[in-house]
């Protein structure tokens, strides 16, 4: 499958299970400290300022198991300035259709 029709397919996949309750992305306020320390000096001054501005997230990727019926993780990734995906939506969108494929999850089994 070429990459574009596979991140569609990805898309009509994952809203499907989204409007059935069974997957999601959702963001998070990650209120670990920002390490700025890998960044040159006048990086770190911009990345701070948007830090600030923008806030620093998290963005997780989850299913919800049929059995409980608990949210259990699938993916995440932390420290994104903003609320931008950074291309991960696809990735995480795929592992949480993965996962709600699932009979239950490890908690359960």
């Amino acid at each position: 499958m070429k990459p574009q029709h596979r991140e569609a397919h990805t898309a009509v996949v994952f809203q499907a299970l989204e409007e059935a309750g069974r997957v999601r992305l959702r963001w998070q306020e990650d209120h670990e400290r920002l390490d700025v320390d890998d960044f040159d000096e006048t990086q770190r001054e911009e990345i701070a300022r948007l830090a600030e501005a923008e806030g620093v997230w998290g963005l997780i990727a989850e299913f919800q198991c049929p059995l409980c019926r608990r949210w259990k993780h699938s993916e995440s990734v932390w420290a994104m300035i903003g609320q931008d995906d950074g291309g991960y939506a696809p990735q995480f969108k795929r592992a949480a259709i993965h996962d709600a494929q699932k009979e239950c999850c490890d908690d359960c089994a």
